[in-house]
């Protein structure tokens, strides 16, 4: 395998998908052979000019500044949604959702949802602060899983404690 990622990362604003030639030296003869120099020549040239999306949450400090016009509030944490465009082509008319079962709960479809055009290249940021969610709704959330975290943890220490005397009777 050849690498050539030296060619292009002068010609090119970002990394090919793939950017490798598989070749082959073969020697016939009787004696040693070096390869020590050729040239390859490329004759045609296709780009895919389809958008190739990588998403990644975090949770950041910020204060009050994003891409997203919707980031209310104005100090402290926020939860940052970055959709990456790898590929060649632009997508276009993307609607972005961020879904999880806490999430629905807590923050409005219109804080989670957006319309975007994302170019070649380039990354867009979907923010929401701590100020979008349903504070009412968050503190029964955060009671419920408490609660659920306590109930776990009594049994399983139960458990714990069940088998370490079972352990010193044997």
């Amino acid at each position: 395998m050849l690498d050539l990622k030296h060619l292009y990362e002068r010609h090119f604003p970002r990394p090919l998908a793939a950017a490798v030639a598989d070749f082959k030296f073969q020697n016939t003869g009787h004696a040693a052979a070096v390869l020590w120099k050729f040239c390859l020549v490329v004759e045609e040239v296709k780009i895919d000019p389809q958008p190739v999306l990588f998403g990644r949450l975090t949770v950041e400090d910020r204060n009050g500044v994003g891409t997203d016009t919707r980031v209310f509030g104005s100090y402290g944490r926020t939860l940052r949604a970055a959709i990456r465009n790898d590929g060649w082509g632009a997508a276009l008319d993307c609607e972005l959702t961020l879904r999880s079962p806490i999430l629905d709960i807590l923050v409005p479809l219109s804080a989670r949802e957006v319309r975007v055009a994302i170019p070649a290249g380039t990354t867009y940021d979907l923010l929401l602060a701590h100020a979008v969610l349903d504070q009412e709704k968050l503190v029964s959330v955060r009671n419920s899983l408490r609660d659920q975290a306590k109930t776990l943890f009594d049994r399983e220490f139960a458990n714990m404690i069940e088998r370490r005397i079972q352990d010193k009777r044997r």
